[in-house]
């Protein structure tokens, strides 16, 4: 049985969404976001054709699960590979998260819905980077070349309005270990006795380089980054009625993203 609802006018009272306006605002209020798209990357096996394995004769519970190859120049073995770097705007909002114990502590795993123009469609493990915000990233190093270390992001560098006058700082921190991996008191690495090279620290001074096999820890200042971990809600798409023709029109683009913590 077929359910027909009547007619109705659509006329009289009718509210179309005004894309050009919310494109405004994105462009007025949007913060400078650094775009990263993703691709799983080809290297990827199912688990029987990687190992070689016959499995007639076996129930393999990972049969069908898929792994990436850690000598892949291309993804280094995280299986994905970035590509169409690009800046976009973008307008953040709802900040939400629990705590939660990591490897060092209590940190704060936060979401936050990114409202993009709808040609800028992600996708689940694309990669935002918020350009002119900034956050207080910390971790531990250890120490495999002598006389330097690289940090996981770049740090950034921030002109602060200090008693002494206006100071430039990325750097706030550095704190080593001893080869026995214990932290001796008031051991901290002077500023002045390092080199910055965008993600590399150089150690000037021989007396406190730290030596092979130790750990540093570094507090610095960086952009926050975020990963995609849902879909767009790109079904909002609606019709807009331009000059009585019913014409489709896409929406703004939401999706929710997971902060980069470790």
């Amino acid at each position: 049985m077929l359910l027909q609802t009547p007619p109705q006018s659509l006329t009289k009272t009718r509210a179309d969404f005004r894309i050009e306006e919310f494109r405004k605002l994105i462009k007025q209020k949007g913060l400078r976001v650094q775009w990263e798209q993703t691709i799983e990357c080809p290297c990827f096996l199912k688990t029987s054709t990687a190992l070689n394995l016959n499995l007639s004769q076996v129930q393999d519970i990972n049969a069908n699960e898929a792994g990436a190859n850690s000598s892949c120049p291309s993804c280094q073995g995280s299986g994905f590979i970035r590509h169409s770097s690009q800046e976009i705007k973008a307008i953040v909002t709802n900040a939400v998260g629990d705590e939660t114990v990591g490897k060092y502590g209590l940190h704060r795993k936060e979401e936050s819905k990114f409202t993009l123009e709808p040609e800028h469609l992600p996708s689940y493990g694309d990669k935002f980077k918020l350009l002119d915000s900034v956050l207080v990233k910390r971790e531990i190093i250890e120490v495999t070349q002598l006389g330097q270390i690289t940090l996981r992001q770049t740090p950034v560098t921030r002109s602060l309005n200090l008693a002494a006058g206006p100071t430039d700082v990325n750097i706030l921190h550095i704190y080593p270990s001893d080869i026995d991996g214990l932290a001796q008191l008031n051991s901290e690495i002077s500023l002045d006795d390092i080199t910055l090279n965008a993600a590399t620290i150089t150690f000037d001074n021989p007396l406190s380089t730290p030596p092979v096999g130790a750990k540093v820890a570094v507090s610095y200042y960086a952009n926050p980054t975020y990963h995609v971990v849902g879909h767009p809600h790109s079904i909002r798409d609606t019709f807009v009625r331009v000059k009585s023709v019913e014409t489709p029109s896409p929406m703004p683009v939401q999706v929710m993203c997971l902060m980069e913590v470790e």
